[in-house]
């Protein structure tokens, strides 16, 4: 810890934050580039769509937005571990 309040540590820990977010960037913009893109017919239906619902116009900028954030890729949920009560339930269904 002390080695970290001076100059050098202090250098070296700024440098080390650096590399991280420099990587934590780089996936950012990997996730981003990933995104599919929906084709002009879709934004155009969805558009009109979400305006007759809302009730005011909506531009295609606002649509391409939503459907960006939409259609992203979200990641796997982990699976839990199989327990023994799992197996048991198979047994005895209720």
């Amino acid at each position: 810890m002390e080695y970290y309040r001076g100059v050098e540590g202090r250098r070296k820990k700024r440098q080390q934050n650096g590399k991280r977010r420099a990587a934590a960037t780089a996936v950012a913009a990997k996730v981003v580039a990933a995104a599919p893109v929906p084709n002009a017919g879709m934004v155009e239906h969805v558009r009109m769509v979400v305006s007759l619902i809302e009730g005011r116009p909506v531009s295609r900028a606002e649509i391409g937005a939503m459907l960006k954030k939409v259609l992203r890729q979200h990641r796997m949920p982990k699976r839990g571990k199989i327990g023994d009560s799992v197996v048991r339930s198979d047994e005895h269904p209720p």
